[in-house]
């Protein structure tokens, strides 16, 4: 059996469906699968360990899996998705040491190739981070990070203020790959029109 490309693989579902009423997007059908399972199912393979980033455990999270809470200011305020990439790399750099790898991707993608990760780490030699980029947009949720670089990040972020995952990444060694896929590769479920053409693109074989 081949050795997992990642060490932790970690399903970024910190996000709270605001423009959805709210809901629990792990939760949405798409055609007979939840995206919680459709992202799980791509990512599990790939990982020693699967984790999900949020700040409480969602009912489709399962028993295997890690939760990992974000990391918050000193104030006890959230820093968006940073604060999540924060913890994530800790518990990589806790469980696998500084050499660990750890994968990224959002709950809500569901199309996004599964060769992704193999083709990010190919690329990305030495760097501490690299992220995909599709049609000249840089995707900051999916990508490679090394665990070497939480006590940085920590620092840029919680030291200096710089919340971004933009300001973050460019902050360190970081590569990008670009990547020639279709139009519906990085397509993400924020409203309900996002799922009906996430349903529109299922239903046409994608």
């Amino acid at each position: 059996m081949a050795e997992p490309l990642l060490d932790l693989g970690v399903l970024l579902a910190g996000g709270k469906g605001r423009r959805m009423g709210g809901v629990d997007k792990g939760a949405l059908m798409l055609g007979d699968q939840r995206l919680a399972d459709i992202a799980i199912n791509k990512l599990r393979p790939l990982s020693r360990q699967l984790a999900v980033s949020a700040n409480a455990a969602p009912d489709w999270m399962p028993e295997y899996a890690q939760l990992i809470e974000d990391r918050l200011d000193s104030e006890g305020a959230s820093v968006g998705p940073a604060g999540g990439i924060i913890a994530a790399l800790e518990a990589t750099q806790s469980g696998y040491g500084e050499g660990g790898l750890m994968g990224t991707m959002p709950l809500d993608a569901p199309f996004v190739p599964v060769d992704l990760f193999a083709r990010l780490l190919e690329a990305m030699g030495d760097a501490d981070v690299i992220l995909a980029r599709h049609q000249d947009r840089l995707q900051p949720v999916f990508g490679i990070w090394r665990a070497r670089v939480a006590g940085k990040a920590r620092q840029i972020v919680f030291g200096q203020g710089q919340h971004s995952l933009h300001g973050l990444t460019k902050a360190l060694s970081m590569r990008t790959l670009d990547l020639d896929l279709g139009d519906e590769a990085f397509v993400n479920i924020n409203t309900a029109e996002d799922l009906n053409r996430a349903r529109t693109i299922h239903e046409a074989g994608h």
